[in-house]
């Protein structure tokens, strides 16, 4: 293979030097025919090789596999009022790979454009928060930046891309309303886990690293028959290098209302035996919360969802990026965790910080 790359090289070369060599003849004739033939090779020759290295098109260098650049995004909040903090510089933060300490070669606050996925519940228990999810979600697409991009993904016992990334306001409303038009009662129950799968996948269509991308979930919380595992959805997310983000809207049927199954045949003069149906999802829960703090975001549960979703945003974009490269004793294979803690003159501040808790690394 060397040997191929090194004749392909040569051959290229020739080829350019030919093309100097017509260029020269014709812009300056009298000097061009005045050198001896054997001049006019070596200086045409030294021309190609000059261009070749102006251009950075040498040799090609070692192609290389596996993680060279970590991106991680870094959320710090202030304890006391719950606002970001934005005015930390680089010395400020110290992150750990595997609990070794990092080289940050990358640092930038706020200015990584946005690529989000807006997943939205149209299952049958979200009947009652249409209106609300409807009216805020298009109300937040104004927080939107020219050079952000967003998707909008509907799903209930299956997801479905409704628009693929746009960076059009209006493509994105419309979207949004025809999602919600898909709500009905009747459905084979919600797929939460296997939505934000979905979603992940999406982020394969974006070559870019440094945009910062969120998943954000708008959910009454009901997942009910996914197939996907707890720790593959973990996994996915983080290799995404994705922020999930998820907004709990009012169900149509709250945890403290009345939802029971008899169980076993009645008795008469005895009361029934019943038991509470809504375990599993509290299950799940539990489990996509521990997803979003996984991934650096964060839960809420909203009276207002325009404001919800428009704070998501101004915090989205009120993060740092920091970006290292693996030194060599942290290059080994498998799950890599990271720890991002605030250094130096900041640490005494009241602060909580947000981050991905890892990433996977191939063999």
């Amino acid at each position: 293979m060397p040997d191929v790359l090194n004749a392909a090289w040569y051959a290229s070369l020739a080829a350019e030097s030919v093309v100097l060599w017509r260029l020269f003849d014709l812009r300056f004739p009298a000097f061009y025919f005045a050198m001896p033939s054997h001049a006019r090779c070596i200086c045409l020759l030294l021309a190609a090789v000059s261009l070749r290295l102006a251009f950075g098109q040498g040799v090609t260098s070692p192609i290389r596999t596996g993680v060279e650049l970590v991106v991680v995004d870094v959320q710090v909040i202030d304890s006391a009022s719950g606002h970001s903090i934005g005015d930390l510089k680089r010395n400020d933060f110290e992150i750990l790979d595997n609990g070794k300490r990092q080289e940050i070669r990358q640092f930038d606050y706020g200015v990584s454009p946005l690529d989000v996925v807006l997943a939205l519940d149209v299952s049958g228990s979200m009947i009652q928060s249409t209106r609300q999810v409807a009216a805020g979600a298009t109300s937040a697409l104004d927080a939107l930046y020219r050079d952000d991009r967003m998707a909008v993904l509907a799903f209930s016992s299956r997801a479905h891309v409704v628009q693929p990334w746009t960076s059009d306001p209006a493509a994105l409303a419309e979207a949004v309303h025809e999602a919600v038009d898909r709500i009905t009662r009747v459905d084979a129950g919600t797929r939460l886990f296997d939505a934000v799968l979905a979603a992940t996948s999406l982020f394969r269509q974006s070559r870019d690293p440094l945009r910062r991308r969120a998943i954000l979930v708008i959910s009454d919380d009901r997942d009910e028959s996914s197939k996907i595992s707890t720790q593959d959805l973990q996994r996915s997310i983080l290799e995404s290098n994705a922020i999930l983000d998820l907004v709990i809207t009012t169900p149509l049927e709250p945890y403290g209302s009345q939802r029971t199954a008899r169980i076993g045949l009645p008795i008469p003069g005895l009361p029934p035996i019943t038991r509470d149906t809504r375990t599993r999802n509290r299950k799940a829960y539990r489990s996509l919360k521990e997803l979003v703090q996984d991934s650096g975001g964060e839960c809420l549960q909203p009276n207002a969802p325009r404001e919800a979703l428009l704070g998501i945003f101004d915090r989205l974009r009120g993060r740092y990026t920091l970006a290292y490269s693996p030194a060599e004793d942290a290059r080994g294979p498998g799950f890599h965790a990271i720890s991002v803690r605030i250094a130096g003159v900041a640490a005494g501040k009241h602060t909580v910080v947000r981050a991905r808790s890892g990433y996977w690394r191939a063999p």
